[in-house]
């Protein structure tokens, strides 16, 4: 078989020395966590582009459908043998690898789980918004009764977390949506509520059972209890703390598990996300200093959605962060701070494109996301609401991207140029989507 390009039915291995500008690339010879590229499946725009996958790749695998028709992929294929059926053993690990989670870091082996979202998204929006309110006024009142010096309240905080779960495994998507928009005063409070359902959610898409869902649910919502304890100038200062001052805040940690220890009623599971959401896969975190698979999952759960939440909120010392650019953080730091495997896990749980994500489009018009493409990442549904002048639009375009939508303003073909962050241009998509 010829080293330039192999046909494997309607995606074309192709090596990165014969790539053209219109190519779709749909995978790569490496997981794509490896690479700056934070998606499979772009259309190759530029000598940029190119460029950059020479540097991290040998060989692509270009989808022959999405590749823009003025690229003759027949001249390419013509040099090549008869197609292959299936792919080749390095593409094949590849793919496994971008969907597999080593038993050691899986779900508990007596349940995997596939799970399929009821109804839709809209639907599913109208009946969470009073969960959700429910669930931020329950974990007030839990927070609020440790501050007053009270104990942990455990049958409030699993009332809390049950309307979470209950919406998270009849649609992925819907309490993800409504977390963005309904952003609360109190930092901690939001921070219980959405931890919880980044969660559930990345749970469900691991597939672990209904109670395993609700356990994890619980124990992120109750990471941060311990910070009740700390002085709560710390938790309000708008600057970055020194030195003493985190090394005071680190101890919520240890206040978090005296409060649990107190408690009855709750899996030992908890109290494990509890003491270990800020251990880190190369053993930089704390308190124990932890590395690799010595840290337990459910902590690696709760320490990767900790994190999300946490640098995509706003913060008294930091404006929050684009979903879309943590991601690229995270994934930065995937094989470091975190375990490569979850991170992705994480990524396919929640999309790079959520919806309620502000996004910028090629052609200089706002867009809200309104529904996920799971197979094409890049190319979720979208509501245009501000024109390239960024002046609100008359009428709201509802746009399938995969469908290869010409823009109206300049008959490009539309895609995302970037992630906004939350808030941008004073946007609420909740006034085009909830209303």
């Amino acid at each position: 078989m010829s080293e330039s390009a192999v046909n494997l039915g309607k995606l074309i291995e192709v090596s990165v020395e014969d790539l053209q500008v219109g190519m779709y690339v749909s995978a790569l010879d490496r997981p794509w966590l490896e690479t700056p590229f934070l998606f499979q499946g772009f259309t190759v725009k530029d000598e940029t582009d190119i460029s950059e996958l020479r540097e991290h790749c040998k060989r692509v695998y270009v989808d022959e459908e999405q590749t823009d028709p003025a690229v003759d992929l027949q001249q390419l294929i013509a040099k090549q043998e008869e197609p292959e059926s299936s792919p080749s053993a390095d593409a094949a690990a590849t793919i496994e690898l971008a969907i597999h989670i080593p038993s050691k870091t899986a779900a508990p082996e007596k349940a995997h789980s596939v799970y399929q979202n009821i109804g839709d998204l809209r639907r599913e929006l109208a009946q969470v918004d009073s969960e959700h309110e429910q669930a931020t006024m329950l974990i007030k009142e839990v927070l609020d009764n440790l501050n007053d010096g009270g104990k942990l309240d455990v049958h409030t905080a699993k009332k809390a977390v049950q309307p979470i779960v209950e919406s998270v495994m009849r649609n992925d998507s819907a309490m993800g949506w409504l977390v963005r928009m309904r952003q609360s005063s109190d930092y901690l409070y939001r921070h219980s509520i959405s931890s919880a359902v980044w969660a559930a959610g990345l749970a469900r898409h691991m597939g672990m059972p209904r109670e395993a869902v609700e356990t994890v649910g619980l124990g992120a919502m109750l990471l941060d209890v311990g910070k009740m304890k700390l002085p709560r100038e710390l938790l309000v200062k708008p600057e970055r703390l020194s030195a003493e001052e985190m090394a005071i805040a680190r101890q919520h940690v240890e206040h978090g598990l005296q409060i649990l220890d107190e408690s009855s009623g709750l899996d030992g599971q908890i109290k494990v996300m509890v003491r270990t959401h800020h251990e880190r896969h190369d053993g930089s975190g704390y308190p124990a200093g932890l590395v690799g698979q010595d840290i337990p999952v459910a902590g690696r759960i709760a320490g990767i959605v900790d994190f999300y939440d946490a640098v995509t909120s706003d913060r008294p010392y930091a404006d929050g962060m684009s979903s879309y650019d943590c991601l690229r953080a995270m994934n930065k730091m995937a094989g470091k701070t975190f375990q490569r495997e979850m991170v992705e896990q994480f990524v396919q749980s929640i999309g790079f494109f959520p919806p309620g994500t502000l996004v910028e489009m090629n052609d200089g018009s706002i867009a809200v996301v309104v529904a996920q493409n799971r197979r094409h990442r890049l190319k979720p549904e979208i509501m245009v609401v501000l024109d390239p002048a960024h002046e609100q639009c008359a009428d709201f375009q509802l746009i399938d991207l995969q469908m290869q939508v010409k823009s109206q303003f300049t008959h490009q073909v539309l895609y995302i140029e970037k992630g906004l962050e939350p808030g941008s241009f004073g946007i609420d998509p909740a006034e085009y989507f909830l209303a």
